[in-house]
């Protein structure tokens, strides 16, 4: 009987140390200028539970008891981990990685890198066109890309260009 009602004991016991979990609650800023992230990815490593961060960079998981290690992303960033101290309370500076990305193309419906396109391609930079008084960007680019036909559908000034 004795021997019984210690293994019922020691059971119960156990499953309740199984199903405990710690609130972790902490704030993902960025490096250089120390501002809320919004939507960083943040999850246990490990584990099965993630949440994202909200527009003032704060975030509040559940986590299993014992040691337990975040491991955050967010596009633009470099990702990491750090280890959860025993307060439960976490500050995160995340480092804005330096990207260097190809020229991009915007082909139809899609886009594509520069170099693998074929046919011609034209490049008007901003600052040619910036300070142009028109109304729409079809009339600034008139006479500056090669092959480019801009027509005025009528000749009221004002009318639409095609």
């Amino acid at each position: 009987m004795k021997f019984t009602c210690l293994l019922l004991l020691i059971a119960l016991c156990h499953n309740q140390a199984i199903g405990q979990t710690k609130s972790i609650t902490g704030v993902v800023v960025s490096d250089s200028a120390n501002a809320p992230l919004e939507g960083v990815t943040i999850s246990v490593k490990g584990g099965v539970s993630s949440v994202t961060t909200d527009k003032n960079g704060r975030f509040t998981l559940n986590a299993p008891l014992g040691k337990t290690i975040l491991v955050y992303s967010y596009v633009g960033y470099e990702r990491g981990d750090v280890e959860v101290p025993e307060s439960g309370e976490i500050s995160i500076s995340m480092k804005k990685l330096d990207l260097k990305m190809d020229e991009i193309v915007v082909v139809g419906y899609g886009t594509q890198k520069r170099s693998k396109l074929t046919g011609a391609v034209a490049k008007v930079d901003p600052e040619e066109v910036q300070d142009i008084p028109v109304a729409n960007i079809a009339a600034a680019l008139r006479g500056r890309v090669a092959g480019l036909g801009v027509t005025q559908v009528s000749g009221r000034p004002g009318a639409a260009l095609r």
